[in-house]
């Protein structure tokens, strides 16, 4: 099933399901105070916000590694909140507004609007951005599908709705109403999944079929009139948190084994030291690409990965951190390598320190064979921010250059052992 279709179908269902509890508490509570109705439908709303980002999240899962489905469902029920809170407030404040100038209340329409519109989009922008390039598109195009939806769902109910009407025929009317929008909305952000995540067009290998029409795992005729298949290598857990994957020689048989070396950095010091693990493995013979972890936009063409990053008080640099999670799984088959760089002071020399936070969910997501943390480097001559903080901490006694370029060039080296020079 691709995709757009698994996105328009599950997407679809979850705004339908969702949208019927608001528009249930809507006809229990209409006529109510303002005190009654309005926590009621923000409640309500809250659910269906949980209920769309929970559709939403079960086919992104599938096709963005490392995707975040508990945060995801949380922001867009938030967010959800404030497009009710929104949505409510022209109703709710009406008497305070009566006497307002139309030069005050048309630009105060046009910004509820846009805040109604983007409030989902915007919340999901936070997630997706660290995920997939350009993922800013993602706001505009969620803003053009609720507008359709909402404009799909006023053009069926308004003529329909009738006042005294009986409770169920309003409900009933609500319903349809809300599944023709969640369609209309569902339709239209699916169109830009697969843009998304350009390397998943179809939801993983078990959905989509070879080009001679077999199924992933099955043998055509042909093969099958050739004898027994030979047996797969199989997937051998050897640990909790491991499992023995295919060897760096196995892999420089399917490909070439070009390095990547990237990093994310604010203040150029990691950058240096990624720069000197580059050129150890081009001593080993090993062709390289040195980038900043924020340029890398595919990996299909590489064979290794050295992936460091600069640790700050909030941990690893934006970048790298964005780099593991838009690239989660994508190394299982090649061998990945880690590096931090931070301690300002020896500490790092003295004895192995464990991974952060964020380098250890790095070493998870990748996966990597190893981690490393190195001396980091703070003088008075960075700029921005790290160079006022340089400047305050060098006034401490707490600023230098504690990177030690015979140890990063040894591990470097160690690494070249591990992968096979190019034949």
């Amino acid at each position: 099933m691709t995709a757009w279709r698994s996105w328009v179908l599950t997407v679809t269902a979850a705004e339908a399901a969702g949208f019927a509890v608001p528009a249930g508490v809507g006809a229990l509570t209409a006529g109510s105070s303002p005190a009654v109705s309005v926590p009621a439908l923000l409640a309500a709303g809250a659910v269906e916000g949980a209920v769309l980002g929970w559709g939403q999240a079960a086919v992104l899962r599938a096709v963005l590694p490392g995707f975040p489905a508990g945060r995801w469902v949380v922001v867009t029920s938030a967010a959800a909140v404030l497009a009710y809170v929104v949505g409510l407030a022209p109703s709710t404040l009406a008497p305070v507004w009566a006497d307002w100038p139309p030069g005050v209340l048309v630009p105060l329409a046009v910004l509820l609007g846009l805040v109604l519109l983007n409030s989902i989009g915007v919340a999901q922008w936070r997630i997706l951005r660290r995920l997939v390039p350009r993922a800013g598109r993602w706001i505009v195009v969620t803003a053009l599908a609720w507008l359709g939806g909402l404009a799909v769902f006023l053009a069926v109910s308004m003529p329909l709705w009738h006042p005294g009407q009986a409770l169920a025929a309003t409900v009933g009317i609500g319903l349809v109403a809300g599944l023709l929008m969640a369609a209309t909305m569902a339709a239209i952000t699916g169109l830009t999944v697969r843009r998304l995540a350009p390397h998943h067009g179809r939801l993983r290998e078990r959905t989509s079929r070879r080009r001679d029409g077999v199924r992933p795992g099955r043998r055509s005729r042909l093969e099958r009139s050739n004898g027994p298949a030979p047996r797969r290598r199989r997937m051998v857990t050897v640990g909790a948190n491991c499992t023995r994957r295919p060897s760096a020689a196995g892999y420089a048989r399917r490909t070439t084994m070009t390095v990547l070396v990237a990093y994310g950095t604010a203040g150029g010091g990691t950058g240096e030291i990624a720069g000197w693990i580059a050129d150890e493995l081009r001593a080993a013979g090993l062709p390289v690409h040195l980038m900043p972890a924020g340029e890398v936009t595919d990996v299909a063409d590489y064979g290794a990965l050295v992936l460091g990053s600069a640790v700050y008080a909030t941990g690893w640099h934006s970048d790298a951190r964005r780099f593991a999670r838009r690239f989660a799984g994508r190394f299982a088959d090649r061998p990945v390598w880690l590096f931090s760089s931070g301690p300002l002071d020896t500490s790092a020399d003295d004895g192995p320190l464990p991974p952060g936070r964020h380098a250890a969910e790095a070493m998870r997501e990748l996966p990597a064979r190893d981690h490393v943390t190195f001396g980091g480097r703070m003088t008075s001559e960075a700029h921005g921010w790290l160079g006022h903080v340089a400047r305050r901490m060098a006034r401490e006694g707490h600023a230098g250059d504690f990177r030690n370029p015979q140890r990063v060039r040894a591990w470097a080296r160690g690494i070249a052992g591990e992968i096979p020079p190019p034949r």
